[in-house]
């Protein structure tokens, strides 16, 4: 039997109401891939944050110690695209933690029950 990973919302037809209805093992579900891709995203954001910064300093260093490289211009377009790679890990990994808080406080499901289809679809009709 597969299993699917869609979210299904049962309708129960109760005093001519119709109530929906998600299922506890569904929640459970979501609330596992809520809390994997929270702590991926926290996780990959800290690591890229701390990665980026350690590339600031090595540039600095570079640009006093770089026996390697005896031409001043290649010397400067080094140290602008490592500049800018830390800048660029460290805004990224600060989106990344940022959405992994955002994450944790949006609500787990939102159900709206669909009102005017019928109208829509009449109107189109005509």
């Amino acid at each position: 039997m597969e299993e699917s990973n869609h979210l299904s919302v049962e309708s129960i037809d109760q005093d001519d109401t119709d109530e929906l209805k998600i299922t506890s093992e569904q929640l459970q579900i979501l609330k596992r891939e809520r809390k994997i891709s929270s702590t991926f995203y926290r996780l990959f954001g800290i690591l890229l944050i701390i990665l980026s910064s350690i590339i600031i300093p090595l540039v600095i260093i570079t640009y006093f110690y770089h026996p390697g490289q005896p031409d001043e211009l290649a010397l400067l377009i080094e140290q602008i695209i490592g500049y800018i790679l830390a800048v660029i890990g460290i805004t990224i990994g600060t989106v990344l933690v940022a959405s992994a808080k955002r994450l944790k406080k949006e609500p787990l499901v939102t159900i709206e029950p669909i009102s005017n289809l019928v109208d829509e679809s009449e109107s189109e009709m005509e």
